[in-house]
């Protein structure tokens, strides 16, 4: 992790399984690639879970968390999944079911580049057995959009 990212007391603090630390789970192998209704997610939703992937693994853990809450910022951060080590992107998502997702790649420490990025992000949760909503990429801000601050984009198969 970059030290000038370093910004909260306890933000590289590593979770543990027993704090709510998850490996990604491959979902169910869809029959059906229809796409649903498009989501009401809410920024800062309680079901909101913060993601990164790693060299080994996905990992991921509920953003307001006690772990979380007992650090500098009050909530976890990204660098709490890897103990302030590599990943190569993170984000946020929110569970929508068994086999729907809702996805963002804010991060402010592993950070996607461009909308490409994001979108071989998005295909690979798609291409895990989930179905796939991303919240999509801002080209004029360069940035990733916010969870909740508008309707995300179905990612087809």
């Amino acid at each position: 992790m970059n030290p000038d990212t370093h910004r909260y007391e306890g933000d590289a603090d590593q979770m543990q399984a027993s704090d709510g630390l998850a490996f990604w789970e491959d979902g169910a192998s869809l029959a059906s690639t229809t796409k649903s209704d498009v989501p009401a997610v809410s920024r800062d939703s309680p079901d909101s879970r913060l993601w990164v992937i790693t060299d080994e693994d996905v990992l991921h853990a509920p953003e307001f968390c006690p772990f979380g809450a007992e650090r500098g910022a009050r909530r976890l951060k990204h660098s709490n999944l890897t103990a302030g080590g590599d990943a190569y992107v993170g984000g946020e998502l929110v569970f929508l079911g068994d086999q729907s997702i809702v996805i963002s790649a804010c991060s402010g420490r592993y950070r996607v580049r461009n909308a490409q990025e994001l979108a071989a992000v998005a295909s690979a949760f798609r291409g895990s057995g989930y179905r796939v909503w991303s919240m999509g990429y801002n080209t004029d801000t360069n940035r990733p959009v916010i969870i909740g601050t508008q309707d995300p984009e179905w990612v087809a198969a």
